[in-house]
């Protein structure tokens, strides 16, 4: 199941709600605005404070352009799929 997302409170709000479950982040690659998609993340107490402080935390190359983003935005997050 997909979530798509509008912004950082509704991200905050749809984590509480899916607390416990496996998901992969959707989002835009700040260097070519490709959607990319992150690895598997618990939602857990750590994972919505660091959202709610800096971001997504992933260390990831970009499939399109090969741009290393260390910490997604929230603005850049499209939403998130349920695994």
């Amino acid at each position: 199941m997909f979530i798509k997302i509008s912004d950082k409170q509704h991200l905050l709000d749809e984590l509480s709600e899916y607390y416990g479950s496996i998901i992969v982040f959707h989002y835009i690659c700040s260097n070519c605005e490709d959607e990319q998609v992150t690895y598997e993340h618990e939602i857990d107490d750590e994972l919505i404070l660091d959202i709610d402080d800096n971001g997504v935390l992933i260390g990831l190359e970009c499939t399109e352009c090969g741009y290393n983003e260390v910490i997604v935005d929230t603005d850049s997050i499209i939403g998130f799929e349920i695994i």
